[in-house]
């Protein structure tokens, strides 16, 4: 048995979680594509800002995501509770399923202890698209996934998909470059969007 997660504040992390039976519950098809991204766009912006975390890269691929943010304020459970249990209700309402969306194994938390190891999941989370062979450039994917150039600041009012949050408020997305990066050594800002 392996020993538990230790919740620190301020540390960066990969997180990756399934579908239920590597389902393509996510699949950025033409009927559903659009609300898909937009119930991921939603529900991250709103459990990101309402727990304090600071995102760096995702990408949502048809039965699974990636994610590397950094849990300012040790709340990465609460984080991760509200976006997965939030955006399977969305999810379950769009593609009228019954059975769940995510898989029961539960979510997988790497923490990045260096700045190399925060290099190398961002580059890995952007490139996922095209490095499992779905798409030439990762920019192609028609499912949601940050881009290099908004490691520098990337901020976007998102409104709350109606299919499941229809008193809710919009909220905005954000991305940023860990500071451990900015800290270690400055990335090329002349990446193309």
């Amino acid at each position: 048995m392996t020993a538990p997660l230790q919740i620190k504040p301020g540390t960066t992390y990969l997180v990756t979680r399934c579908t239920q039976e590597r389902r393509f519950s996510l699949c950025p098809d033409g009927r559903y594509g659009w609300l898909i991204n937009m119930i991921f766009m939603y529900c991250i912006a709103y459990a990101a800002k309402t727990f304090g975390i600071e995102l760096h890269a995702i990408c949502v691929m048809s039965n699974h995501v990636h994610l590397v943010l950094t849990d300012v304020h040790a709340q990465l459970p609460f984080f991760s509770h509200w976006l997965f249990g939030q955006s399977a209700m969305c999810v379950k309402g769009v593609r009228k399923l019954e059975e769940n969306v995510w898989n029961t194994d539960g979510v997988d938390y790497v923490p990045l202890l260096t700045a190399e190891s925060i290099r190398e999941a961002i580059a890995y989370v952007l490139a996922n698209p095209s490095s499992a062979g779905l798409v030439r450039e990762s920019k192609h994917w028609p499912g949601f996934v940050s881009r290099p150039a908004d490691l520098y600041g990337f901020c976007q009012e998102v409104d709350p998909p109606k299919v499941y949050f229809k008193t809710m408020d919009a909220t905005t997305l954000e991305f940023s470059c860990p500071r451990v990066l900015l800290e270690d050594r400055p990335l090329d800002k002349n990446v193309a969007r």
